[in-house]
């Protein structure tokens, strides 16, 4: 697997420890796996996992959760991060006067993942839930980055009348490498206290938040990314491999197990990941081949057989003075995909034995010399143009309805509690999009898909055909029932046209349109239709 090498009868193995519906498989409901964490290939999916997890832990124990809240302040000047380029240029920052309640709440609804540091506004605990510590504390009692633990008890505060914040969490060390005995403390239990760091967040228009984050750093630990689980080995392995995205990250994954029995994978297995060689990967080929020689040159030196001329100072020195002894033509016993022949093995090695060096500019000459300013560049914000399949009054419709959803909590509640059912099922979209769950680029896509199968005349999904906007909105602002009634009078003849029953609850405005509310009420209730009558 981790040559991309797999054979039909690996893949077969993998199927065999596939989770399945019909109860084929591990049972993820077995004590064994119920609370396990789950390896995933994305933080996103490890913060849904997470959300998941910890509320079927209180379930499963009959617990209250208890939620605690970061205290986030604004950070108003230039960050060092910034300065050294650790932030991408292009990235856009917002830099707002005061975080507002709206804005508040956006920071404690959004995941862990929308955070530089990965640490979320909201944590939700209980006693004995399995969480993992984010930040090395002291090395010296095991509070490292990576440490599993479960919860013990807590100090907190209040911060407003409805919400407190963390002041101080106790864990229990999960197989701490060393035992640890605190004063007044029971063992192994530590102490992680809340801690203020300077953080980026992204929102979900695309900018990005300059703050002050002040929580305890842990995360529920139901699931972990692919990369945090390197270097621990797992006696329960619960693997999701639809998020995977290389062999690389099966190999890593799949490796953490300690025995097949007690290891199970949730979703499909992408065999083209696994299988098939590493083809046009021959740099990776090239790296591995490398590494079995230096594996090789420790084995022999461990065991004192390796002649003492064999040295060198970096890789490429060393492999050449291991081939000069060995001959180039010598392959030890290494995985048919990685043997080679001839030369191929000192195919990108860099045989300089110094860098070459530029001069560094004094800081006088900097002085002399500025850096040129960069014209600025105004990036839109919103969903970009279809030209090919004209998208305009789509752009604009959606993207307004996410922006008042996004920056008026009461008009967003309005319009989900509204009997407008494609009103609904977007403002449920935008939901998402707000919590990094989906983009509004999806939602665009899927809403354009939607009402070109449900009206492919007036609505075509590919073309140059321009759309009116108000019948894009007649159908999002359609009701399942009548909201009012319409009838044309003639003030010449008096005839009186029949009523008619509309579920379209908005009004377009003109240039005559009146200034106030009230007036324009009155004007749309009574108002001269300026149509010809045809009785006359």
């Amino acid at each position: 697997m981790r040559y991309k090498s797999c054979d039909s009868l690996d893949l077969k193995f993998l199927q065999s420890r596939r989770a399945k519906e019909n109860g084929v498989g591990p049972n993820l409901s077995s004590p064994a796996f119920r609370h396990a964490p789950i390896i995933c290939g994305t933080n996103i999916l490890k913060d849904a996992t997470n959300d998941l997890g910890v509320q079927r832990f209180a379930t499963d124990t009959n617990q209250i959760l208890q939620s605690f809240y970061s205290v986030d302040t604004l950070c108003k000047s230039q960050n060092k991060d910034e300065s050294s380029r650790k932030i991408s240029k292009h990235s856009k920052i917002l830099r707002p006067t005061a975080l507002t309640n709206t804005l508040k709440e956006i920071l404690w609804n959004s995941p862990p993942s929308s955070a530089k540091e990965l640490i979320g506004g909201q944590l939700d605990i209980c006693l004995g839930m399995p969480v993992i510590i984010k930040y090395n504390f002291a090395t010296e009692l095991c509070i490292t980055n990576g440490q599993e633990a479960v919860v013990a008890g807590w100090d907190s505060s209040k911060i407003t009348d409805d919400k407190s914040k963390l002041d101080t969490l106790y864990v229990r060390l999960t197989n701490p490498p060393q035992p640890i005995q605190l004063p007044h403390l029971p063992p192994n239990v530590v102490p992680i206290p809340s801690r203020k760091h300077h953080t980026y967040f992204t929102l979900p228009s695309g900018w990005m938040l300059s703050l002050y984050r002040e929580q305890v750093d842990v995360l529920p630990f139901f699931a972990l990314t692919d990369y945090a689980s390197q270097g621990k080995t797992r006696p329960v392995n619960v693997v999701e491999t639809t998020s995977l995205s290389s062999c690389q990250s099966y190999y890593t994954a799949l490796s953490r197990s300690s025995n097949a029995q007690h290891t199970a994978i949730i979703g499909e297995i992408n065999s083209d990941l696994i299988t098939g060689g590493l083809g046009s990967q021959g740099w990776l080929r090239q790296e591995f081949r490398h590494l079995e020689v230096l594996d090789e040159i420790t084995r022999l030196r461990y065991n004192g057989k390796l002649p003492s001329f064999i040295k060198g100072d970096r890789r490429s020195s060393l492999i050449d003075s291991w081939l000069a002894w060995r001959g180039k033509n010598y392959i030890p016993v290494v995985d048919p995909a990685l043997s080679w022949v001839s030369d191929d093995i000192l195919c990108g090695l860099n045989f300089e034995s110094n860098a070459p060096s530029k001069p560094k500019k004094s800081s006088k000459q900097n002085k002399l010399n500025p850096p040129k300013r960069s014209k600025n560049v105004l990036e839109n914000c919103g969903l970009a143009w279809d030209g090919p399949n004209y998208s305009c009054a789509y752009d604009s419709i959606i993207t307004s309805l996410n922006v008042l959803s996004l920056l008026n909590p009461s008009c967003h509640q309005q319009m989900s509690d509204n009997s407008a059912p494609i009103l609904k099922e977007l403002c449920n979209s935008f939901n998402l999009v707000h919590q990094h769950r989906a983009t509004l680029h999806n939602v665009h896509e899927k809403f354009r898909d939607w009402i070109s199968e449900m009206y492919p005349n007036k609505f075509p999904r590919y073309g140059q055909i321009g759309t009116v906007y108000d019948e894009v909105l007649n159908v999002i602002l359609a009701h399942t029932n009548s909201v009012f009634l319409k009838q044309r009078l003639c003030t010449f003849c008096g005839y009186i046209g029949a009523s008619q029953e509309s579920n379209i609850p908005h009004f377009y405005a003109n240039n005559d349109t009146p200034n106030t509310v009230s007036n324009w009420m009155t004007y749309i209730q009574n108002h001269d239709s300026k149509a010809p009558c045809h009785h006359l």
